[in-house]
């Protein structure tokens, strides 16, 4: 047995429905957080708990607070968590528990149907699950009654408080009888949460496991000391390739970098997709669903937006930047390694972060340890062997015959890479194109489903024609950058401008289309849109490398506008002089 789990089910003596429940779960055996807080919770103490992320604390307070749940139908028991997807999930694990026990569990959070949780709450549920915003929404307008709340849990209590839950959990846990059993859960306790545990608690009693050595052995911490020569993206691309991860999580700072990340990733064909605050609840929903279901490899997000998400068998977490404190930083790696898996965690370093690297190891005992990445020559044959499998997949069942022999007699050519490399970028675009196209009509479908506002054909009657609405024109995929650098600044060829202009902005070169005009004075250069203004506002006012006194002039190439189009119709016309 996993040293992270202990004993049996049986000695708990719990109920036959009970028992059923987390055999429909295929729980064997109980965690080691599940077995120190059973006793304490049923005995009615109030508890605050530090557990690592993963290491089975949902079920640890659910089943203990399901023995005490009575047949009657109003709310007895209130769980607080702080985004709606870790509400979602508390409240499946406390329902699939309690089903054969005939123990109604509903969850409570922000973008979802007021209805269909307010007939919920009239149905008798027992157990509410909720973000607290919503929660009070409904006290406040009567519909939620707190008045018999026996046990109120704050899931992830630290994480709550860092996102300025406090007040609303204060006031809703004053609405609670006073004799109310109060439970904290976190994996990390900031001396703010003890300073106020006297507001909210009766004589707690603490449980500290998130320092226990079976979390530090389940997670392997490793750190990459960047390439400064290189874009931060492209470190991250070779830790990719380098690791290998089946399934990951990358965390960033901003929701900017996760978006520029998925479309740096999407172009070397790896299956990323942007998750954060800014994403509509239907488009979010979507990208848990594809990683959940292993329709997706990498998920990049951001602290808000990862908050509560639980994914089975995540074998990496990579922080693409550390974050600003060693708690963040706990939360994040916790996502891996959990239920007695191994998982790494693999962080991406420079100068400034060897002091948070510090704090990391005096307050939590963090033990890094620091990889040298493999030269380029290599990565880049890792990549090229990513990439082939890639294109074989794709080639499976084309009828491709008939350029086979063109492309032997192609294979001697002193220009095969340059070939190459327009083919893959050409292949990998379009296909990553199609792919953000379907995902996105399929969110804008799920948000319409979500919201009640599913489109539907208007009715017309026999004489009338609908009017056509003007299709609307997807955006550029690229931009042209206007720069006043030519060949009389020494520059002979595309190449040797771009690679200039990518080290004045520090923009990675693989942002680069190739294409472009190079003319004696003044070139456009082809670029992704989504770095264009990054370019047009590092490169413009910079000194020429001629040493000319005057400085550089870049801006972003505006599109000509397309003339309208008049078509002509059908029949007899009249000259302009016999028009009446």
């Amino acid at each position: 047995m996993n040293a992270l789990f202990q004993g049996s089910y049986d000695q708990f003596k719990l109920s036959p429905e009970l028992t059923l429940g987390l055999k429909d779960l295929g729980y064997a055996h109980p965690t080691f957080v599940q077995n120190e807080v059973f006793t304490p919770i049923q005995n009615r103490q109030d508890l605050v708990v530090q557990s690592h992320t993963g290491s089975g604390k949902t079920t640890a307070f659910c089943l203990p607070i399901l023995t005490q749940v009575t047949p009657n139908p109003h709310p007895q028991v209130l769980v607080l968590a702080p985004t709606r997807e870790l509400a979602k999930q508390v409240a499946q694990e406390c329902s699939r528990l309690g089903h054969h026990a005939q123990i109604q569990v509903t969850a409570i959070y922000g973008g979802a149907s007021f209805e269909a949780q307010i007939a919920a709450l009239k149905a008798g549920a027992q157990i509410i699950v909720g973000t607290p915003g919503r929660v009070k929404d409904l006290f406040q307008r009567h519909i939620l009654d707190l008045s018999k709340i026996k046990t109120a849990v704050l899931d992830e209590a630290d994480e709550m408080l860092s996102m300025g839950f406090w007040d609303d959990v204060t006031y809703l846990l004053a609405q609670t009888p006073k004799e109310r059993q109060t439970l904290l859960f976190s994996a990390t306790l900031p001396w703010v949460i003890e300073q106020s545990l006297g507001q909210i608690a009766r004589d707690p009693q603490t449980i500290q496991l998130s320092s226990d050595q079976i979390t530090a052995e389940s997670v392997r911490h490793v750190i990459h000391i960047e390439n400064e020569a290189q874009t931060k993206s492209r470190n991250l691309l070779y830790a990719l390739e380098f690791h290998k991860p089946k399934r990951a999580i990358i965390f960033c700072n901003t929701k900017d970098e996760t978006e520029l990340l998925e479309n740096y990733l999407k172009r070397f064909s790896l299956q990323a997709r942007a998750l954060n605050g800014d994403m509509s609840q239907g488009a979010r929903e979507k990208v848990m669903h594809e990683i959940k279901s292993g329709q997706l490899e990498i998920l990049i997000a951001t602290d808000i937006a990862a908050r509560g998400i639980d994914i089975h068998g995540l074998t990496h977490v990579f922080n693409y930047e550390l974050p600003d404190n060693p708690e963040s930083y706990v939360h994040r790696t916790g996502r891996t390694g959990r239920m007695g898996q191994l998982g790494t965690a693999v962080s991406l370093i420079r100068g400034k972060d060897s002091l948070l690297l510090d704090q990391l190891k005096k307050s939590f005992g963090v033990d890094y340890e620091e990889v040298a990445m493999p030269p380029d020559s290599e990565i880049l044959w890792m990549q090229g062997e990513r990439l082939a499998t890639l294109l074989t997949e794709h080639a499976d069942g084309v009828e491709i015959s008939q350029y086979r022999p063109i492309a032997a007699s192609m294979l001697g050519r002193p220009d095969l890479s340059e070939i190459l490399a327009f083919l893959m970028r050409s292949h990998f675009s379009q296909a990553s194109a199609k792919a953000s196209t379907y995902a996105k009509a399929s969110a804008d479908r799920s948000v319409d489903r979500s919201a009640g506002t599913a489109t539907q054909k208007p009715q017309h009657r026999p004489e009338q024609r609908p009017r056509r609405e003007p299709r609307p024109e997807p955006a550029p995929a690229f931009k042209q950058i206007y720069i006043t650098l030519g060949r009389q600044d020494g520059f002979q060829d595309l190449t040797a401008l771009a690679n200039h202009v990518s080290e004045i902005s520090k923009i990675d070169l693989g942002h680069f289309t190739g294409s472009g005009n190079l003319r004696d004075t003044s070139s456009h250069l082809e670029v992704d849109t989504e770095v264009a203004e990054q370019i047009k506002a590092a490169v413009h006012g910079q000194p020429r490398p001629s040493g000319v006194t005057e400085t550089l002039i870049c801006d972003v190439a505006q599109p000509r506008p397309r003339r309208p189009f008049h078509r002509k119709r059908p029949g007899n016309h009249r000259p302009a002089s016999q028009a009446p």
